[in-house]
């Protein structure tokens, strides 16, 4: 059963952010701007809602820094999300989730159909926020994503955990055939 309502918090503070598996279905609402989808999912957050009203100035603001900072490329802030390409709306979905400095991230297989150069973007913006200190839980089906990105790696299959590797000791091999079941 999946919560309806209710409150996620991470060492006392709301500063949990999604990225969610699928952007067309859970990120983004395409008929709304890029500005529009900015605020998604953020619209309760001090300095984002004035009263019980949106501040749509907060909104565009919000939606030039990610714009900028994650290279979303589109003729203005005020263009459709369904006119983007899948890569730059992914690249959105990201921002959007990273913008307000969380303390903690779920990732679910944040590079999933984009290119290489939208992957790289997206890869190196998550390592930055781990950087600064925010924990990232990577939930991924791309061995080469996981290797590059997570410092610790469990490999679960059929809902159970089949093995745990440290960055230090991690064998391809090994994590290749636990994913598809195998316990040799």
């Amino acid at each position: 059963m999946i919560p309806s309502r209710g409150t996620v918090t991470f060492a006392g503070q709301r500063s949990v952010a999604v990225i969610p598996q699928d952007r067309h279905l859970e990120g983004l609402v395409l008929n709304f701007t890029i500005a529009e989808n900015a605020v998604l999912g953020r619209q309760h957050r001090p300095g984002v809602q004035r009263g019980v009203l949106l501040d749509y100035a907060r909104a565009r603001s919000d939606a030039r820094a990610i714009v900028e900072r994650f290279d979303v490329r589109a003729a203005s802030i005020d263009v459709k999300v369904r006119t983007l390409s899948g890569g730059n709306q992914q690249k959105l979905v990201v921002g959007r989730a990273l913008i307000d400095k969380p303390r903690f991230v779920l990732a679910y297989n944040p590079t999933r159909g984009i290119d290489v150069g939208a992957t790289a973007l997206v890869q190196s913006r998550l390592v930055e926020a781990r950087n600064s200190g925010a924990a990232i839980l990577l939930i991924s089906f791309d061995l080469d994503e996981i290797l590059a990105l997570a410092d610790r790696i469990l490999v679960m299959y059929r809902g159970k955990i089949a093995g745990s590797f440290d960055r230090a000791n991690v064998d391809r091999a090994t994590i290749g055939r636990l994913m598809a079941g195998s316990q040799e």
